[in-house]
């Protein structure tokens, strides 16, 4: 009897509809168009994407934007914006403009994204997925990739809003830009205050948001406030998460961080390039006016379950002494009150 309710166990799990590259083989559904074709996964009805073409159709209206997708196989979108040009999904409304947000699934399936690169040094929500309300990103790995632009920049989401990141890798990647830039968002924040839902459904809305189990690696660059490796502001938990960004440069006054720039949710399970092997230029000029709170993990950190921004904190105050010296060639204007000053030392970071 247990033999055979294994065998069924076993025969249930393995014919179980799942998506591989062999799927994108077969030829396109007709009723799938503009997307390869559709399928139910765990439960989840899908789009099946499959190649860049496809990918960059999702921001065809506001109907696609809510859509469900899934990743067929690995798509090198190098080639395709060579051609086209490069493409974002979703961008959130500047002045009367509408925001055009995604608000569906976007499941990787393990597959990989590379060779995505858009440069806009003056423009707002440059990403992959250019502003995103509610959407959930789960199973992704985006490698190789490259953005360039001035506010809410990143990789995958530039402004996402009470959103969930499980399982997200950026590896070997580059975000620069003026104000609220990370590799995996640019920013992840609430809903804005003004907007006109009830504050009870706010707040149920907010209590799903998080991220878990993300990674990232590269460079990131920020000229303005809200810098991180992983996001430039969080307002939600992040349980699980890997930087092992090794370069970064900071420029201008405002909170930075090596994790997350500017956090004001719950962080733990913290784990980061070891810090010796970290390289990082500041060209922030000090004076006795600076209010902003710089710390080495994570920029103005209120919430830090596990102590992971606070021991690296630490670490960093214990290296002050003899990196005093270095500290002046990099920086010469320094004021000497800092130096001497431990209270300012916890202030403001400049190791």
């Amino acid at each position: 009897m247990k033999h055979a309710i294994l065998y069924i166990f076993l025969l249930i799990l393995f014919t179980l509809p799942t998506a591989s590259a062999a799927d994108c083989l077969s030829e396109p559904e007709a009723n799938a168009f503009p997307f390869h074709a559709t399928l139910s996964l765990d439960a989840t009805n899908y789009y099946l994407i499959c190649n860049a073409k496809q990918l960059a159709a999702i921001d065809q209206n506001d109907e696609t934007r809510a859509g469900n997708y899934l990743l067929g196989q690995d798509i090198d979108l190098s080639q395709y914006i060579a051609d086209q040009g490069s493409f974002q999904i979703g961008r959130s409304g500047l002045g009367s403009e509408a925001s055009e947000l995604f608000t569906g699934i976007f499941n990787g399936n393990g597959q990989s994204i590379s060779g995505y690169k858009d440069e806009r040094k003056d423009d707002y929500y440059v990403a992959l997925f250019g502003a995103a309300e509610q959407a959930l990103f789960k199973n992704i790995t985006i490698k190789n990739s490259h953005v360039l632009g001035k506010y809410y920049v990143s990789i995958l989401v530039g402004k996402a809003v009470a959103c969930q990141f499980e399982n997200i890798k950026i590896l070997k990647s580059s975000a620069r830009g003026h104000r609220n830039v990370g590799l995996l968002a640019g920013s992840h924040e609430k809903i804005a205050a003004h907007d006109d839902r009830s504050n009870r459904l706010k707040q149920e809305i907010h209590e799903t948001a998080f991220m878990k189990n993300v990674e990232v690696s590269g460079y990131f660059k920020v000229t303005g406030s809200h810098g991180g490796a992983i996001t430039g502001l969080n307002q939600f938990l992040i349980d699980g998460a890997k930087s092992l960004s090794e370069t970064y440069k900071l420029f201008g006054v405002g909170f930075h961080g090596y994790v997350v720039g500017y956090n004001s949710g719950k962080i733990m399970n913290l784990t980061y390039a070891p810090l010796d092997k970290v390289s990082y230029i500041l060209h922030t000029k000090l004076s006795e006016n600076l209010s902003r709170a710089l710390f080495f993990a994570c920029g103005n950190n209120l919430y830090d379950l596990d102590n992971s921004c606070r021991n690296a904190q630490v670490y960093k105050q214990k290296k002050w002494e003899k990196e005093s010296a270095k500290l002046r060639q990099i920086q010469p204007d320094v004021p000497d009150y800092v130096l001497k000053d431990e209270g300012l030392i916890k202030r403001y970071f400049i190791y």
